[in-house]
């Protein structure tokens, strides 16, 4: 299938040159028809599916009437139209002619997404997102997006391996009865038209349909500098890394690695931007490989292994048809070859592996084993140099390469972590997308399907549920909500795990049954005698009488086994009635420091009627509507300030927070803080705004300023004002919290201290919260001055990324 010379086994090792000297001249047709290649390595059984949907579409257009300049948009928009496919499932129902709505939906907003990052195609964004809508439905639909949908359904209904020309009747009479519905008439008529010229036909299988379609058509001509190509090939390894989440910013890993080697070793500036390229493209042949194997979370089988190793040969096919990449692709292409001959696929030799080569294995193997995965943390400092160490004692890898990976580790680390930051941010708009797109979410009454242009201006409002759920899942505690019943109508995810059942087994539950309590089995949980001294069932009690409850409670089971949990037990008053939120953390695995009720109590004051909204949603009783997105939106913005600091604690201290780095104007901080404190008394706020935008982790910053405003706020009893100021140079942000309390020097030393506190009611986890979030996450630092004449303050300073990059 793949047909090239295999002659550069032969040669020695490449001779290094500057493929991206100057600029690059390349038509906007044939960046589209090098995307198209590698977007049919998808799915093999649609052969040249894009390429075909190109003429078909370009003679439906040209027959129809469109301009020139509509015609060339409409072929490279159908070239590059499947580029959002991600799932398996997907690539199996778009080979069918009828789809459901929600693949119809998935994959064109999520490449209208894609696309929509790349100035040389933004413009086409709105047709790729539209090109499987129903004409009937959406008569209004751009041409090119309709004419699209038609030559995709047409090369769908054509058989490969028989010839297309026998197949016309047959796809004149399944086209024939769709007009009207699915296709626009007079598009049609353009298709008839074409039907009986066999050329047409013979043309949809001719093999090089970009010379067929530049000999009658003219393309924009593109000139790329290295920063253009850069931003290029970091775009396409978005579309390789995507479809699998454990692995959706190994390409930027490698190549921020790889560059960074590069520039260690002191080569040549195009050298290393050379080497940060093939990093973006190293598994490029990914496209080419089932998605049930690269997302599998296991051990690969035997047949497995096999498939996965084809993705380097791939690689060397996509990359082998782009001028611009001739010595990029050896390096990409060559990144699972050892020096030993034992690497794959092509088993070269030392004497056949340059520089280069060497580098970008070293950095793959570098980025594979310090990341997490689902099945295993990535490894430590010591563990990676001992692999790399015994794969170059072994004669696998390029001794000298190590020595400088080892030298310069924490330099080299800082780089892979920053990278793949940026990079887990775009993955998780991408995320975000998709996650609407397959719930089919309307803009409004009248909508009945959801293209990009119209979702945008609703992901923020919906990122904060998405952001809800992730929460309440993510906190470590057993969460259920009762209903004035006793019965279980909610549970987290951590409570579906910890007893290893689906939900509907646990729904409509008591507590007593659910833990198997020898006093408390079927229906008997909070009726016995022995629940009067039960601290669960009294706490319970408080909760639907309005109280709030922090105990410790024993609980004996039917087997005999006894289970220890701090509880904490919180009302929740909803127009649907009163319930319980019920918090269970097991005594065995209580962190060394100690939840108490102050954390919990505070979420609760929104949660109710959020629970309420999102239930009526579920139950789709009620629209999603912008009044309704805006009290959600402001409800779990509160929730978050609370349950935030203990849960960012727990997912920083074990390395698992996932970061979303964004540009944010710093007045939502101002009005959160407003809105958040607009209770407390005899407190003013000054804001000092220098700079009117800050790129950084908005929930994280979030987080940690709201922490210093409490502690300025709860410093002491007198009326005071809080003063909040936001600085920037480019280089760094410094914002600083001011209040007029003084710090004694005895107690200045204990501040950052896990657990420490001078507050009568507090837990000492705030500023410990704050010190934490700032360095490990924010690649900052934070100290702070308290003098008796001055008063106390505090300051975090970090880098502005976005100027960095």
């Amino acid at each position: 299938m793949y047909n090239f010379s295999m002659e550069f086994l032969k040669s020695t090792k490449t001779q290094v040159f500057d493929d991206l000297h100057g600029s690059y001249v390349i038509s906007s047709f044939d960046l589209a028809y090098n995307i198209s290649k590698i977007i049919d390595l998808v799915n093999p059984e649609l052969s040249n599916h894009h390429h075909r949907v190109a003429y078909i579409s370009a003679a439906i257009a040209s027959s129809y009437g469109l301009n020139s300049e509509r015609i060339s948009n409409t072929v490279i928009a159908a070239l590059i139209h499947d580029i959002g496919v991600m799932l398996e499932s997907e690539f199996n129902e778009l080979s069918k002619f009828e789809i459901s709505e929600n693949t119809k939906l998935n994959h064109s907003n999520v490449g209208a997404f894609l696309i929509d990052k790349v100035d040389n195609f933004k413009h086409l964004s709105n047709i790729i997102s539209k090109h499987h809508l129903q004409y009937n439905k959406f008569p209004d639909t751009e041409d090119e997006a309709l004419i699209i949908h038609l030559a995709d359904r047409i090369d769908i209904l054509l058989k490969r391996g028989v010839p297309a020309y026998y197949q016309r009747n047959n796809i004149k009479e399944m086209i024939s009865s769709q007009t009207g519905k699915y296709f626009k008439p007079d598009h049609v008529d353009a298709f008839m038209s074409l039907y009986d010229k066999e050329f047409f036909w013979l043309d949809i299988e001719a093999p090089d349909k970009d010379k067929l379609l530049k000999k009658y058509l003219n393309f924009e001509t593109l000139v790329m500098d290295k920063n253009d190509i850069l931003a290029f090939t970091n775009f396409l390894s978005h579309i390789i890394d995507f479809r699998c989440s454990f692995t959706a910013t190994h390409s930027a890993g490698v190549a921020s690695v790889a560059s960074k080697i590069g520039e260690l070793f002191k080569l040549p500036d195009y050298m290393v931007t050379n080497l940060k390229i093939a990093g973006y493209l190293h598994d490029m042949g990914k496209l080419a490989i089932n998605p049930y194997i690269i997302n599998k979370n296991g051990q690969l089988s035997v047949d497995e292994r096999i498939e996965i190793k084809k993705h380097t040969y791939y690689t060397f096919y996509a990359l082998n048809s782009m001028d611009i990449f001739e010595n990029i692709k050896e390096w990409a292409a060559f990144h699972h070859e050892y020096l030993d001959g034992s690497g794959y696929p092509f088993h070269l030799t030392a004497d056949r592996l340059d520089l280069g080569s060497r580098i970008m294995t070293i950095a793959d193997i570098y980025t594979a084993i310090s990341e997490d995965r689902p099945y295993r943390k990535g490894l430590d400092k010591s563990k990676i140099i001992e692999t790399l160490l015994s794969m170059a004692r072994s004669g696998k890898i390029d001794g000298e390469v190590v020595n400088i990976v080892i030298k310069n580790i924490e330099e080299i680390e800082n780089v892979r972590k920053l990278s793949q930051l940026v990079t887990s941010q775009k993955y998780h708009e991408f995320k975000n997308i998709l996650f609407i797109s397959s719930n089919n979410l309307k803009t409004d009454a009248n909508d009945s399907y959801l293209t990009y242009d119209n979702m945008k201006s609703k992901i923020g409002y919906v990122l904060n549920i998405i952001h809800f759920e992730e929460i309440i899942n993510s906190i470590d505690d057993l969460i259920l909500i009762l209903n004035k019943e006793r019965r279980i109508v909610f549970a987290n995810s951590k409570v579906l795990t910890y007893f290893n059942k689906p939900l509907q087994q646990i729904i409509n539950r008591k507590v007593g049954e659910l833990f198997d309590c020898i006093n408390g089995t079927e229906d008997q949980c909070g009726t016995t005698e022995f629940c009067k001294n039960c601290f669960a069932n009294n706490s319970i009690k408080q909760a639907l009488s309005g109280m709030h409850a922090l105990t410790q409670c024993t609980i004996e089971q039917q087997n005999l086994q006894i289970k220890q949990f701090n509880i904490s037990t919180i009302p929740l008053q909803t127009d649907k009635g009163d319930f319980v939120l019920f918090i269970l953390k097991d005594i065995d695995k209580v962190d060394k420091y100690i939840i108490n009720n102050n954390f919990y109590s505070d979420v609760i004051n929104i949660v109710g009627n959020t629970y309420s909204i999102l239930e009526a949603y579920k139950s789709n009783s009620i629209a999603l509507d912008t009044d309704l997105l805006e009290i959600l939106s402001n409800n779990i913005s509160l929730i978050y300030q609370e349950v935030e600091t203990q849960r960012f604690i727990s997912l920083a201290e074990q390395n698992n927070l996932h970061t979303h780095f964004e540009k944010f104007p710093v007045s939502f901080i101002e009005k959160n803080l407003k809105n958040i404190f607009s209770t407390a008394k005899d407190v003013s706020f000054q804001f000092v705004k220098e700079i009117d935008e800050i790129f950084a982790d908005k929930i994280i910053l979030n987080r940690i300023i709201i922490n210093l405003v409490k502690n300025a706020i709860e410093a002491g009893d007198e009326p005071r004002k809080v003063k909040i100021k936001f600085c920037g140079d480019g280089k760094n942000y410094r914002i600083s919290v001011h209040n007029p309390e003084y710090i004694p020097e005895e107690i200045q030393k204990k501040i950052f201290k896990t657990i420490f506190t001078t507050k009568k009611n507090g837990n000492g986890l705030g500023t410990y919260c704050i010190k934490l979030l700032t360095e490990r996450y924010l690649g900052g630092k934070v100290s702070f001055i308290s003098n008796e004449q001055f008063g106390t303050s505090f300051f975090i300073e970090f880098p502005d990324i976005a100027n960095m990059l």
